[in-house]
């Protein structure tokens, strides 16, 4: 496990922390840089922080980008921005999907997410997120690093996710159930 993860999962869930400064750190109002917010515009990538307003230990910021239709081929992209405010990393996550339009289809619907790109302007995109928040100071988790399970964290409440603590919910949830609601 990264020294930063362990170093963050340590302070808030060993007791070296406050509740007062888990929250505080929650209060924190995470924005997207003025360079960012004019690449979207620019690109006419409509985005939205769908937990703003909100006292929670991450920032998720939900990203549309214009989809590509020919004839029956329509397909849309997105890509989810995960944002840690209890330590310096983020998570950017690719998404796709489209109508399946198979006969002998068993679904109405194809989807998927990686943190590989599906499209260039996925990929323009990611390269601007990466370069932009790793300015800030920010360090980027993969997949197998959100996931990884952290092991002999004694935790009193009982996860709604199971009993398996993974980076992504010691990080960017409230495991500690301190948010209010």
């Amino acid at each position: 496990m990264d020294k930063l993860i362990a170093d963050a999962i340590n302070k808030f869930y060993n007791k070296e922390s406050t509740q007062e400064e888990y929250l505080s750190l929650c209060k924190q109002e995470i924005i997207l840089s003025d360079s960012l917010k004019s690449y979207l515009k620019t690109e006419k990538i409509s985005y939205e922080n769908t937990n703003e307003d909100e006292i929670w230990p991450s920032a998720t910021f939900r990203f549309e980008f214009e989809p590509f239709v020919n004839n029956d081929f329509n397909i849309s992209y997105s890509s989810k921005l995960m944002i840690s405010k209890l330590a310096p990393i983020f998570y950017i996550q690719h998404e796709f999907e489209l109508e399946n339009i198979d006969p002998k289809r068993t679904t109405p619907i194809l989807d998927g997410f990686s943190t590989q790109t599906y499209s260039m302007p996925q990929q323009e995109f990611d390269a601007k997120v990466n370069q932009t928040l790793k300015q800030m100071g920010y360090n980027a988790l993969d997949y197998q690093e959100m996931n990884e399970i952290i092991c002999d964290l004694d935790i009193k409440t009982e996860p709604l996710f199971g009993p398996q603590i993974t980076v992504e919910l010691a990080l960017f949830h409230d495991l500690l159930e301190l948010c209010p609601e």
